[in-house]
């Protein structure tokens, strides 16, 4: 229906401090950041629900109800970590008071109830990147969603410069947005940036993004309001054709009734 939620939208995040942990690098603001979030929640049909600057809380994502919503959608920065997979964060603008509240770490990832979601795009840095398991693989953030329960993910395999990544996902959603396929819209994004005759033909601005799960689907197709807007003033304009009608030959009805008794003798008295 058009008035659910399509996208839930993460980013932006305030820092102005070293993070909190040993190894982590000063981060820096996003400029491009929260114009990424708008731009793909204008190019989607649906509500979408957008957590930005101030308002990039962690506990939105828990307290939102993100199962069974589309689309997530995080564009921040990651940290990963090569040695324990489990403290790969996300970053979050941080609550006063709430430790812990400035990172999304990869172990609480898996226990997200994401069951319903159709895709998780993670537009940050390295996070397709992770302890490598034997027997198992890449423990990256997309394996971690997947577990989740979301079909898909997109991820990134290195780091990625904002605005391009920003210019990027737009164009992602708007396919995504056309009915196209996950992977036929993450080509065709690419392939805009490769045609392009532009520094953005590189492929350090495209090739980074990957898609892992399923693919092969669209996303899932939401009513538009016109499908409930064109039917409902049809059935406005056929009640009101009806009431014309049938004031009108009510109307003469009445002055035919008027008229013969008009001309009907009347009684002596």
């Amino acid at each position: 229906m058009p008035w659910r939620r399509r996208l839930i939208g993460f980013g932006d995040p305030v820092v102005d401090a070293p993070g909190v942990l040993p190894d982590d690098e000063r981060w820096s603001r996003l400029p491009d950041s929260a114009g990424e979030l708008r731009a793909i929640s204008h190019a989607l049909p649906g509500v979408a629900e957008i957590h930005a600057g101030e308002d990039d809380r962690k506990r939105y994502l828990f307290n939102s109800g993100a199962a069974g919503v589309p689309l997530l959608h995080f564009s921040t920065h990651a940290a990963i970590d090569l040695t324990d997979p489990n403290r790969s964060r996300i970053l979050f603008t941080p609550e006063s008071g709430q430790r812990g509240s400035e990172y999304l770490f990869r172990s609480e990832v898996q226990a997200l109830p994401l069951g319903g979601v159709d895709l998780v795009t993670l537009s940050a840095c390295d996070t397709e990147r992770g302890k490598l398991a034997p027997g198992e693989g890449i423990q990256s953030f997309s394996r971690a969603f997947l577990a989740a329960g979301a079909r898909s993910t997109v991820t990134t395999l290195w780091r990625v410069a904002d605005r391009p990544a920003a210019d990027l996902m737009r164009l992602f959603y708007e396919h995504l947005g056309r009915g196209e396929t996950k992977a036929e819209s993450l080509r065709a994004a690419k392939l805009t940036f490769l045609r392009s005759r532009t520094q953005l033909s590189l492929p350090k601005y495209w090739a980074a993004f990957v898609l892992t799960g399923d693919g092969q689907a669209p996303i899932r197709p939401l009513l538009s309001w016109s499908w409930f807007i064109g039917p409902a003033i049809a059935a406005a304009l056929v009640t009101f054709l009806l009431y014309r009608c049938c004031f009108h030959r009510n109307r003469r009805r009445f002055r035919r009734t008027a008229t013969v008794g008009a001309a009907a003798p009347r009684p002596d008295c």
